[in-house]
């Protein structure tokens, strides 16, 4: 029973680095707080690993945040973002970059719709998190 147990936590350790190939997030990858979505026309099935296909299929015609495809893969966010932004190298995935503003307590110049907008990102990266 003792040796089935160590097992489980040796394959529950190994994993992850497995799907990274040993690699881990650096500063290139994309953040948690990014929102991508599926590219059109990308088809690299017979090159992707089943986790990056499952990315891909979970975000078919919506736009999420890496967090959030974290959450929702049950994976460790570590791995989701270097998965996450191996697809974005092979252009199966597209960042969407909303420019986002700070939320300078003063107001900064950002108009309340942008304001909103930072707020809304925020709370979906709470919930993917929180969810976790």
């Amino acid at each position: 029973m003792a040796r089935r147990r160590a097992d489980k936590a040796t394959v529950a350790g190994v994993r992850p680095y497995v799907l990274t190939g040993g690699r881990v997030p650096d500063d290139d990858d994309v953040r948690l707080d990014t929102l991508v979505h599926a590219a059109a026309a990308a088809d690299h099935a017979p090159s992707l690993s089943t986790e990056q296909r499952a990315i891909l299929a979970g975000l078919a015609g919506s736009y999420l945040t890496v967090a959030e495809v974290a959450s929702q893969l049950r994976l460790p966010l570590g791995v989701a973002q270097v998965l996450v932004a191996d697809l974005v190298r092979l252009g199966a995935l597209r960042v969407h970059d909303a420019g986002l503003p700070s939320l300078d307590p003063s107001g900064g110049g950002a108009s309340q719709e942008e304001r909103y907008l930072v707020l809304d990102v925020l709370e979906s990266l709470y919930d993917g998190i929180s969810s976790l």
